[in-house]
């Protein structure tokens, strides 16, 4: 199920959060797990005064609202991995200037 940025009612926190996790997945390319993802968007978070566990249960909500790509790892201590994901990226409802393909 797909969920558009304007539907979802975010707060600018919320979306400039988003934003970054995002930036952060593209650039790595690859799935990473919560963990890494924090240590990643720490200095990110800390500026706009999220703490992790917020920042955690908003991993696994936007993640539960499509607009994160994620998995529960049963093998890894049910770790959760989180990844970029196209789709997500070009959800008609984005505004086209919101993330840069350079």
């Amino acid at each position: 199920v797909e969920v558009s940025f304007a539907e979802s009612n975010l707060t600018s926190k919320e979306y400039s959060f988003i934003k970054e996790i995002q930036e952060i997945l593209k650039d790595f390319g690859e799935k990473m797990n919560q963990g890494e993802l924090l240590k990643e968007s720490k200095a990110f978070r800390q500026s706009l005064g999220l703490g992790d566990k917020r920042s955690i249960k908003w991993l696994q909500s936007f993640g539960e609202k499509g607009m994160l790509s994620y998995e529960k790892v049963a093998s890894q201590n049910n770790s959760i991995l989180y990844w970029f994901n196209d789709k997500v990226r070009n959800s008609p409802n984005l505004p086209n200037n919101s993330i840069k393909d350079h």
